[in-house]
């Protein structure tokens, strides 16, 4: 199966467990694991539980039912019913404790269209990142969304000194730009043509089709703030970027590595750009040709000798035999001249 998913570009892994979890696999294990838990002492949940059974909230007589524990062993996990229940609260925030970021994905792509923040306490398995930085961050999001954390009373707190900060009185100022009245993807790119160290901005077909791309990937429909968070931000664990990796190979024809989308092509934002720059740079230029007016408007014959060095023999756009030079600009394009 992983061999044949290959060959259709579709990225696979192989998880390390003995039982397809969820599925027939687990039916001799059912009626067991219901009398072990029928030998405890079950009881009504205290703070409210989320059932991914049911897709609604655990009520009592579930959670004090041995069985309920015992199906859901063999039913199907109803991940995304459930969190979309959670997020029909207003300003609900999800913040996955524990180790890796697979429930942060998973619950990305399930709240695709709603307006809900996801925060994960821990750094993806596959970065290497401090953990405790991981933590500030993840504390750092919920503050920014509101949240009130409540330092730990250990009497340990104590005022540091920070070391001062060195005025070279070097001028790192940019020069404003003139006002651009026209908000259309054409006038963003002119404005950030102009502005030194500005990044371009990838037009609006492009954004589109890379957006269709990666919901086709994900199920992850891009807000307009998504574009500048990282994917890993997003939820993209290295499964689903190396799919995404592999759809834009064969949808673009772009050279595109696995580790660029976490680095230097870090955001869909980056990624369009990239994209577009490639395309750019793959496509050759389009002829121009400028019509001569009616006084110069024989052209020269096949068998007449070019009117100048480096002309070529052409057809103006009435399909009449005629010549043209290289752009002076050194566009790739072509001029048309007199004979």
């Amino acid at each position: 199966l992983r061999q044949d998913l290959a060959q259709r570009g579709i990225a696979g892994s192989l998880l390390h467990t003995s039982h397809a979890f969820h599925s027939s696999m687990m039916d001799a294990v059912v009626e067991p694991f219901g009398k072990a838990v029928a030998a405890l002492s079950l009881q009504a949940p205290r703070i409210p539980i989320m059932s991914t059974v049911s897709g609604e909230w655990l009520g009592a007589e579930q959670a004090t039912d041995p069985g309920y524990w015992a199906r859901q062993l063999r039913l199907p996990v109803r991940f995304a019913d459930a969190v979309q229940r959670l997020a029909q609260t207003p300003g609900r925030i999800f913040l996955e404790v524990g180790p890796g970021q697979s429930l942060t994905a998973a619950a990305r792509q399930s709240l695709a269209q709603a307006q809900a923040e996801v925060v994960a306490s821990q750094a993806p398995a596959s970065d290497a990142a401090d953990e405790s930085e991981q933590l500030e961050v993840a504390a750092g999001r919920l503050w920014i969304t509101g949240i009130e954390l409540a330092p730990q009373e250990d009497g340990q707190r104590r005022r540091i000194g920070l070391p001062g900060y060195p005025f070279n009185r070097v001028r790192h100022w940019i020069e404003p730009v003139a006002a651009v009245e026209a908000r259309s993807a054409f006038a963003e790119s002119s404005l950030a043509a102009k502005t030194p160290g500005a990044a371009p901005v990838a037009n609006e077909a492009g954004r589109a089709k890379l957006a269709a791309l990666i919901t086709r990937c994900s199920g992850m429909s891009l807000s307009a703030t998504d574009w500048e968070h990282s994917f890993l931000e997003l939820g993209f664990d290295s499964l689903l970027l190396a799919q995404l990796s592999s759809q834009i190979k064969q949808a673009y024809s772009a050279d595109l590595r696995f580790r660029q989308l976490l680095k230097e092509l870090a955001t869909p934002r980056a990624l369009a750009e990239y994209l577009e720059r490639s395309a750019g740079a793959s496509k050759p230029a389009a002829p121009v040709v400028l019509r001569q007016s009616a006084a110069a408007k024989a052209v020269a014959s096949p068998a007449a000798a070019p009117p100048c060095e480096g002309a070529r023999l052409g057809r103006d756009p009435e399909g009449n035999p005629a010549w043209f030079v290289p752009c002076p600009q050194g566009t790739g394009a072509y001029v048309q001249v007199s004979a």
